[in-house]
């Protein structure tokens, strides 16, 4: 028993940019490998898609390694979850013929109906607006953070439950009344609070207990990150962040796994970049080039629908995130959007006040001051959709992956060129 205990049985997948890199459906390509999938951070927030013929899933707090049959999912306690849109994605995937095996962390927190009241208050009062979902996220953190948030475990003691709600209502209820909005009820929200426990309280578990018996049994386990590693609520673009932790070091707290079970991370590329909502992005292509990127690459939020701001791949936040979050391998995704396009530029330093940096910086102001500093390569032209080994790519393609791989340093191990399941390309 000690020596499985002691086996690296662990891997991470991470979105290497501001997410949107393809995350959902390298998880979707890689779970069939492993026995157990787990979400380790974020809320509904996430939108992770995986196409699967004709069919499209959205993920918004499920696992996206649930489309194959026998690996068990597991949402962690680095989590916060709106029950009602839980619910929801289990009945749509049961309704589509799956029967996922999920469980709950009973450390995870929850999202409440006053969260997204407080954070469109915020939000409306923000001189620089971060561009939220809206969702209730960072507000459902920051209950969790002062000590105020309802933990997945008093779904088990109602009373308990009753008076954390109540209290919490009476304070937002004297912000509304200051604000002239309309007020919340308690008893409303906790009704609604225990149907929706009546329909997961089977799902909900002692997390650690459930890595031990994993481990101990041999068990490969795969985690998934949700938006991505430049959106870390310390190493990220700060203050236009995300409220959880999105690096390596957020997959271990937000599951309880011990450093010494971790195998491989796995950093998801984008072939260009892009973000959604307020916040800096150096290499942004607020013209034909960005259009072109954004139409050929489908780059409209799965949560929100939004627009998603492009740019050329920046190789210095490149290099930044597989540094801190210890990338051991890299995929690359979407490959075939840059197809078309006569020259490809890639950041590799930057130009900050007349000094050229290789580093990011902490300070929001200079980042906004950035200037890049372009190579630029060769485009190439066809359809890359029904290469299948990376010899059938068009030299400029791989010679691109290649360079892509010498400016971060970290093997590129596959390439996607499709978003359908066999449209993956290992090296």
């Amino acid at each position: 028993m000690e020596e499985k205990e002691h086996q690296k049985m662990v891997d991470i997948v991470i979105g290497m940019q501001f997410g949107d890199e393809g995350k959902g459906r390298i998880i979707d390509l890689l779970a069939a490998d492993y026995e157990i999938v787990a979400r380790f951070n974020g809320g509904s927030n996430a939108g992770h898609t995986v196409k699967i013929k004709d069919k499209t899933y959205i993920f918004h707090l499920l696992p996206s390694g649930l489309l194959h049959e026998g690996v068990v999912g597991l949402i962690g306690n680095g989590v916060v979850i709106d029950l009602g849109q839980l619910i929801k994605e289990l009945n749509n995937l049961k309704k589509m013929g799956f029967q996922p095996q999920l469980y709950i962390s009973e450390r995870a927190h929850l999202v409440l109906p006053y969260h997204p009241v407080l954070e469109d208050i915020e939000e409306e009062i923000r001189t620089k607006k971060i561009g939220t979902t809206r969702r209730g996220i960072g507000p459902a953190y920051g209950d969790k953070a002062r000590r105020d948030g309802v933990v997945i475990a008093l779904l088990k003691k109602p009373d308990e439950l009753a008076d954390v709600i109540i209290n919490r209502v009476k304070e937002v209820n004297l912000l509304l009344q200051v604000l002239n909005k309309p007020l919340l009820n308690a008893d409303d929200i906790i009704s609604n609070l225990i149907l929706e426990t009546a329909e997961v309280k089977d799902l909900i578990v002692d997390s650690i207990a459930f890595w031990q018996e994993a481990l101990t049994s041999g068990k490969k386990i795969l985690l998934e990150g949700a938006q991505g590693a430049l959106l870390d609520l310390d190493f990220g673009t700060y203050p236009f962040v995300t409220s959880s932790h999105t690096m390596t070091g957020g997959a271990l707290v937000g599951t309880g796994l011990p450093l010494k079970s971790i195998n491989r991370v796995i950093g998801v590329y984008k072939t260009y970049i892009s973000r959604v909502g307020g916040g800096p992005l150096p290499t942004e292509q607020v013209n034909e080039t960005g259009e072109y990127l954004r139409q050929k690459g489908k780059e409209f939020g799965a949560t929100t629908g939004r627009p998603r701001r492009c740019g050329w791949f920046d190789g210095v936040l490149a290099r930044y995130t597989a540094f801190v979050s210890g990338t051991t391998e890299i995929i690359l995704t979407k490959l075939d959007v840059l197809s078309g396009l006569k020259e490809i530029k890639v950041a590799s330093s930057y130009n900050l006040d007349g000094k050229v940096i290789e580093h990011p910086p902490a300070s929001i102001t200079e980042f906004l001051r950035l200037l890049p500093v372009y190579d630029t390569l060769p485009g190439w032209e066809g359809n890359l959709v029904s290469c299948r080994s990376f010899k059938d790519l068009p030299f400029e393609a791989k010679e691109y992956v290649n360079y892509l791989e010498n400016l971060i340093n970290i093997p590129i191990k596959a390439v996607s060129v499709g978003p359908e399941r066999d449209q993956f390309i290992k090296r």
